[in-house]
């Protein structure tokens, strides 16, 4: 629960999707659970959630930048731009 999470604990915009999906379209939510069994990368299924997310925000441009913003889930945390970037 994210109140008895640790102060400093942001809620990644992933986790975001998983909440609203039901609000998505079937088709985009069936391109997006097939993800893990096509493509191996540990983060394609996120980063996938995260740009079905930001075509909402039209003023957020949907760059590897912003996406491995939208995942880190500490305020601390180290960036996740070569994580994300990573082929």
């Amino acid at each position: 629960m994210v109140s008895d999470a640790p102060i400093g604990t942001l809620i990644r915009l992933d986790q975001v999707y998983d909440l609203i999906e039901g609000n998505i379209g079937s088709d985009i939510r069936a391109k997006i659970i097939s993800i893990p069994s096509k493509v191996k990368h540990p983060l394609a299924q996120a980063v996938a959630k995260v740009v079905c997310l930001l075509q909402f925000a039209k003023t957020v441009h949907r760059t590897p930048e912003n996406i491995a913003a939208a995942l880190i889930n500490r305020v601390d945390a180290d960036s996740r731009l070569t994580e994300v970037a990573k082929p």
